[in-house]
């Protein structure tokens, strides 16, 4: 079932809702701060440094709560996040996007960050996202990640060369390779509900 819309909406900043959010997985986070306070962090373009100029509001506080509970959190919103994993870091990342209200989640180089296994985890938590929520996930990687996804857009020097199913896109990748050809100037590039726009150098799939 779609999540209420009210409690969408207030996971937002002052009323402020963003279009997009970059899961920023290589982003460095305040170590010796809760789950929560770096949750709260993430509240505007200030990042850490936000939290030192004022108290959060209460609303803020419920809002960030909330959005650890939807990645699976909420039991570790008091934790320091020194005790966290890659996964988890993740998790707390799409968090600190979630509470703003955005229509799309963008993760750049999923697997250059995450293990294979975290990988296919993390792609998981962002498909009941997409699927559940009606939000739009766009994802970055290899093609390690096309399993976990539902479209695939293929880029060469910026003109569309495929769309359709990622198993469809490996085996054009497969033929080519056993045909001598080269993939090394393609892009990979989809969204989970509509297809914007893609910029190169590495492959984008939705999931």
């Amino acid at each position: 079932m779609r999540a209420p819309r009210q409690d969408f909406e207030a996971a937002t900043v002052d009323g402020g809702q963003e279009l997009v959010a970059e899961v920023a997985l290589s982003s460095p986070i305040a170590e010796r701060r809760s789950a929560l306070w770096n949750t709260l962090a993430r509240r505007s373009g200030l990042g850490v440094l936000g939290r030192f100029l004022r108290y959060p509001r209460e609303r803020e506080r419920r809002g960030a709560l909330r959005a650890l509970a939807r990645v699976g959190l909420e039991r570790r919103s008091g934790e320091m996040a020194a005790g966290f994993g890659p996964l988890d870091r993740a998790r707390l990342g799409v968090a600190g996007c979630l509470w703003r209200g955005p229509q799309f989640l963008v993760a750049p180089e999923l697997d250059a960050t995450l293990s294979e296994a975290d990988t296919g985890e993390f792609l998981e938590l962002l498909r009941g996202l997409s699927r559940i929520e009606g939000l739009g996930v766009i994802v970055s990687g290899g093609p390690t990640i096309l399993g976990g996804v539902d479209r695939a857009l293929e880029l060469s020097e910026g003109l569309l060369t495929f769309d359709g199913a990622p198993a469809d896109l490996l085996r054009r990748r497969e033929t080519k390779s056993v045909a001598g050809g080269s993939d090394q100037d393609a892009d990979t590039v989809s969204s989970a509900r509509r297809l914007e726009t893609g910029e190169g150098g590495h492959q984008l799939q939705s999931v």
